[in-house]
């Protein structure tokens, strides 16, 4: 997932991606690698969701991350348990700065459930 935020600089968009639905009763654990570089970045955050009402927050970051656009990416993991009796995801949620460097990407995500 990549956000383009040069279009319009003085405006911040948000975008996301969700995953298929994810086995009841699980324990879910995501691993990922991001880079957040720029003096005007907005947000990263990862959600476990638990129907359409419940999320937990599996990992957050807000502002610039890494030092240069070169600078190694981090890899970021955590986990969430899933309800028995309810649709579960994970999605990502990518907020911009209000300007134009405030681009960000997350990569080479893995799921796995216990």
């Amino acid at each position: 997932m990549y956000t383009e935020a040069s279009s319009n600089p003085s405006t911040t968009y948000s975008f996301y991606m969700t995953s298929n639905s994810i086995p009841s009763g699980k324990t879910v654990t995501i691993n990922f690698w991001y880079h957040m570089y720029g003096s005007n970045m907005g947000t990263l955050r990862c959600y476990g969701h638990q129907s359409s009402t419940y999320k937990a927050t599996i990992f957050s970051a807000s502002g610039q991350q890494q030092s240069s656009q070169g600078a190694a990416w981090i890899k970021a993991s955590g986990s969430y348990s899933t309800n028995s009796s309810t649709t579960n995801s994970v999605s990502f949620y990518g907020t911009t700065g209000s300007g134009y460097r405030s681009d960000m990407i997350v990569d080479s995500v893995q799921m796995k459930y216990s």
